[in-house]
């Protein structure tokens, strides 16, 4: 399982810049998803101080972690040997990617927990346009299990979007426009978040039926959402989010912090061992 080079369809990239998703059927072998999941159960066992998490008898259990890549060998490995790296690169028309974290996103069976309708290019410590995520799937993924919806088009919007609270109560849209510990002056030019939900008709919307294997691809700006999960299923997954050549450091203070010291300042490239080149491979 080591990184070759993969066969890029120039289609499916022009259909990702047009919709701002995309899904790869088939993308990645039974023993890279079963790493993953043993990779995945040490996580919810060992924890790191980056970890959220829900678990109650009522509700269910819904987890986030991230940087685990630093301390777990089977996600260095995926980082640094899975075809995600090429694809990253070309699909965002770089030079190289550079991975600016791995997050986990664990719903447990009946799962009460839905994820609000937001983007990802708030949330982080990065800045430019060469932004793009990878949702891997360790379970068979449905609408009624928890899997991303995406609004297609929707990155085309130039402007930020609001902050929401991914663990504030029932995920209701009014609960989740929660802006507490963000100063006013970094939410001065932002879009809300359209209540998508009040009239889904209006919106182009598709989400992906996906097995192990498959892998959904979208751009931070575009806005996405998923259900809690009502099956007796697992919804075990793990993003990947990676930069190309534009993206520059910017920590928020209001925001998530980098799993670590990148040694970086505001402004420089964001390249470091912090977020390390995965394409092209160095030697």
């Amino acid at each position: 399982m080591t990184t070759t080079d993969t066969v890029i369809d120039t289609n499916q990239i022009a259909q990702y810049e047009r919709d701002g998703v995309t899904c790869f059927r088939n993308l990645l072998s039974t023993a890279w998803v079963e790493r993953l999941r043993a990779a995945v159960d040490r996580a919810l066992k060992n924890p790191s101080p980056n970890y959220v998490g829900k678990d109650d008898p009522k509700n269910g259990l819904f987890v986030t972690d991230y940087g685990m890549w630093m301390t777990d060998p089977d996600f260095r490995d995926f980082v640094f040997k899975s075809p995600l790296g090429q694809i990253a690169a070309e699909f965002m028309r770089s030079k190289h990617a550079y991975l600016l974290v791995d997050l986990m996103l664990v719903k447990g069976p009946h799962s009460a927990y839905p994820t609000p309708w937001h983007t990802d290019k708030f949330y982080g410590w990065y800045e430019g346009e060469q932004l793009c995520s990878f949702w891997v799937g360790l379970d068979e993924t449905t609408k009624e299990s928890g899997a991303v919806e995406f609004v297609k088009g929707s990155h085309h919007t130039k402007e930020d979007y609001m902050p929401v609270n991914f663990m504030k109560g029932s995920g209701k849209f009014d609960e989740a426009l929660d802006k507490s510990g963000i100063p006013e002056s970094a939410l001065i030019g932002l879009l809300p978040v359209p209540d998508i939900e009040a009239d889904r008709s209006k919106y182009d919307i598709v989400h992906y039926h996906t097995m192990p294997g498959d892998v959904v691809m979208n751009s931070l700006r575009v806005l996405h959402a998923s259900s809690g999960n009502a099956t007796d299923r697992w919804r075990r997954a793990i993003a990947f989010r990676f930069a190309g050549d534009d993206i520059t450091y910017q920590p928020k203070s209001f925001s998530a912090t980098p799993p670590g010291d990148p040694g970086l300042k505001p402004g420089d490239p964001i390249g470091c061992d912090l977020f390390p080149q995965v394409w092209p491979p160095k030697a």
